[in-house]
């Protein structure tokens, strides 16, 4: 969003300014922004992960929470 605005014709440090963040911050995002020409990106270098690849991860996470809780099971009985 704070890159949009950037590219709607405000200038970066104006942008940086009003949202209380360093002009390096903005205009490394802005360029991040133009290189990736995706739209989006999730910052400090991790790509933006597909549905499939966020599905996945959230099963991971829902799987590891279940192994988890099975796990301590045994111990909350004795």
């Amino acid at each position: 969003m704070t890159v949009e605005l950037c590219l709607s014709g405000k200038s970066t440090t104006e942008v940086a300014e009003e949202l209380g963040l360093l002009p390096e911050l903005e205009s490394r995002w802005k360029r991040e922004y133009q290189q990736k020409k995706q739209g989006n990106f999730s910052g400090q270098g991790k790509p933006a992960l597909s549905a499939e690849q966020a599905e996945i991860a959230r099963l991971k996470r829902q799987l590891r929470e279940a192994e988890i809780e099975r796990d301590m099971e045994p111990m909350l009985t004795t």
